[in-house]
């Protein structure tokens, strides 16, 4: 059996005896170490039952895997996206001792299961936790009544406020039901924060000294486990402004002035309305857009000549190329045949294997979770960028992680003068809040 590093068994001892949010970072051996503290519990407190909440590819593609490295004796699998009979023949086997179910059927199992789930279950482990901090989703509303009903509860992140400061609310709340934040995040936000109208909504601003508060409160309920890696190469690669975008750039402002709500250029509605025509300059900018019947239009390909460019200068080596549209994913993939799509545990075992050139993956399905840094590979592309700070953080730590040997490179393709730049820099403000508080837990 592998050893783990010292900081993972300072870790486990920590986490193993009563609930806590472990924050470690990206990379950083989070599952070894809690399947480590679970063994630790089962000495103690007998054999008793784990449910870990995941992503689909979490439950599919890690645990498993994790389980039989670092606890062979655990009798494991994975119920996430099966049938509902399969789910519940899983659920409520009680030969197996640690059940793998993605966040997307919680609400079935809370409802098939009330109470009693805590019962099949008395430990849960939500891997990921900030895909559950949103006190406002169906998912948590419906698992907060039985959380006290776990014996030990155990969230695990490594982006525990990746866009916003509020965001520790829910994560820290999955631990200490509101012990350190209280018990309601209306009350917390109107103790700590003031609202700022922006033109998405309004936006929760910290008041001063409430940060350190903050960590001041949560420090009993939180172990953080540092991960010194090398830190990624970020490489920009600007791409001059394309005429025909620079033209319907110039449009859309034009009407955006004039005050119309709604504006349409070239057969392409832009909706005034939160991020919508953010999103659909992003996707100008990379140069395949939706029209208002959902066929794609082609304004160019500088972004698939630079792709191009790239790959010539890898010279064989496999590259992971990020993308965020389904039409941009259509289009490489038409353009570099020797492509695949990340969309099966044997496309990332051929990645894995050395056996696939380009990776193409979505932040959303490969941003957790997912172990791809075996490939030899070195080199991830985005495409198009993204203004989830943990999303960006997430996927970049697919293949900078412990097993890569290299220092990642991530090239980012950035056309002038486009929302491409301003995207990036609202990820890199988040990021350095995200590291001012992990940083206090240190």
């Amino acid at each position: 059996m592998p050893i783990l590093r010292p900081a993972q068994r300072v870790a486990a001892q920590a986490i193993a005896p009563q609930p806590q949010l472990l924050l470690a970072d990206v990379g950083a051996g989070k599952t070894a170490t809690v399947l480590t503290a679970l063994r630790q519990r089962r000495l103690v407190e007998g054999k008793k039952r784990t449910l870990v909440l995941g992503t689909l590819r979490i439950c599919d593609m890690v645990w498993g895997a994790e389980i039989e490295t670092w606890a062979p004796e655990l009798r494991y699998a994975s119920a996430a996206g099966k049938p509902a009979s399969q789910r519940a023949y899983m659920l409520e086997n009680k030969s197996l001792d640690v059940v793998g179910l993605n966040f997307d059927n919680l609400i079935w199992a809370i409802e098939t299961y009330g109470e009693r789930l805590a019962e099949l279950f008395p430990w849960i482990i939500i891997d990921e936790s900030s895909k559950l901090e949103n006190p406002g989703s169906k998912s948590f509303q419906a698992i907060k009544p039985l959380l006290p009903l776990f014996e030990w509860r155990l969230p695990m992140t490594g982006t525990p406020r990746a866009n916003h400061l509020y965001d520790l609310w829910g994560n820290v709340y999955l631990a200490d039901l509101g012990e350190s934040l209280g018990q309601y995040r209306n009350a917390f936000l109107q103790r700590w924060f003031f609202p700022v109208r922006r033109v998405f909504g309004v936006d929760w601003v910290p008041r001063h000294g409430a940060e350190q508060e903050i960590y001041g409160l949560i420090a009993p309920t939180v172990h953080r486990m540092v991960f010194e890696w090398p830190a990624p190469i970020e490489i920009d690669m600007l791409i001059p402004l394309q005429p025909i975008i620079k033209d319907i750039q110039d449009e859309v402002d034009a009407m955006l002035k004039e005050g119309k709500q709604t504006v349409k250029v070239r057969g392409i509605t832009f909706a005034s309305k939160g991020c919508r025509i953010g999103a659909k300059l992003l996707q100008l900018s990379s140069g395949f857009v939706y029209d208002d019947n959902k066929n794609v239009v082609v304004f160019h390909k500088a972004k698939i000549a630079a792709l191009a460019e790239i790959v010539a200068e890898a010279k064989g080596e496999p590259i992971m190329v990020v993308f965020q549209f389904d039409h941009e994913r259509d289009a490489i993939l038409k353009a570099f045949p020797e492509s695949k799509l990340l969309d099966s545990n044997s496309v990332l075992k051929d990645w894995n294997d050395g056996k696939i050139k380009m990776l193409l993956v979505h932040p959303l399905s490969c941003g957790h979770g997912v172990n791809a840094q075996f490939s030899g590979s070195d080199l991830q592309v985005w495409f198009t960028p993204t203004t989830d700070a943990e999303l960006y953080t997430q996927t970049v730590g697919r293949i900078n992680r412990s097993g890569n040997k290299k220092t990642v490179r991530v090239i980012r393709l950035i056309m002038r003068h486009t929302k491409d730049l301003a995207a990036y820099m609202v990820v890199a403000a988040r990021q350095k809040g995200e590291r001012a508080t992990l940083e206090n837990f240190e």
